[in-house]
């Protein structure tokens, strides 16, 4: 079985709410077959946490030990309730190409009306915001604004969507996460 030679990540979900310092502590945390934990980070709850680790083997099912970690009134999740088991999917490597960079792509169509796309893509699992702003820096839009695996996406931007009408002109449009920041610009012509 070929090996996913890049970092994978791994939701792991409690029905519990979670002292976030305990549940992102990587000590609390083992998985089998000597797969390491190199970072944790909060997916979109206290109750729910991404699992960045090293290499897997397609196909195989690992097991993640949760032991240390308390919920809000710091007691500590039962063992029973701690052990997930993740079976890391095939893959066919020509379909699914994981971008070694960060990029913001140009929106396409520009000039554009009422919808244009923006492409970007991720080499990491990111808290991600993709937002539009007029030329004085005011927030016309959020596009995106969530936890994204690594991978390629592309988002739409329609005017005839977001609140209050926009009127002729340059936009910018940036896109921020813990690691990278890029800003574009696209007119809108009616």
């Amino acid at each position: 079985m070929p090996l996913f030679s890049t970092q994978f990540n791994l939701e792991i979900e409690f029905s519990e709410t979670l002292d976030s310092t305990s549940a992102l502590n990587i000590s609390n945390y083992t998985i089998n077959n000597g797969i390491n934990i190199i970072g944790i980070n909060n997916s979109t709850s206290q109750n729910k946490f991404i699992i960045n680790t090293t290499a897997h083997t397609f196909g195989q099912q690992y097991t993640i030990t949760v032991n240390g970690v308390s919920d809000l009134s710091g007691n500590l999740i039962s063992i029973n309730h701690n052990t997930s088991e993740y079976t890391v999917p095939a893959s066919n490597t020509d379909d699914e190409k994981i971008p070694t960079e960060f990029l913001l792509s140009q929106n396409y169509p520009n000039p554009f009306n009422p919808s244009t796309v923006i492409k970007y893509q991720l080499p990491v699992t990111s808290q991600i915001s993709i937002k539009v702003f007029d030329l004085l820096g005011n927030e016309v839009s959020t596009l995106v604004d969530e936890f994204k695996q690594a991978g390629i996406y592309e988002v739409q931007f329609n005017t005839s969507s977001s609140s209050g009408e926009l009127a002729s002109g340059v936009y910018i449009y940036r896109i921020q996460t813990n690691e990278f920041t890029e800003t574009r610009k696209m007119v809108l012509l009616k």
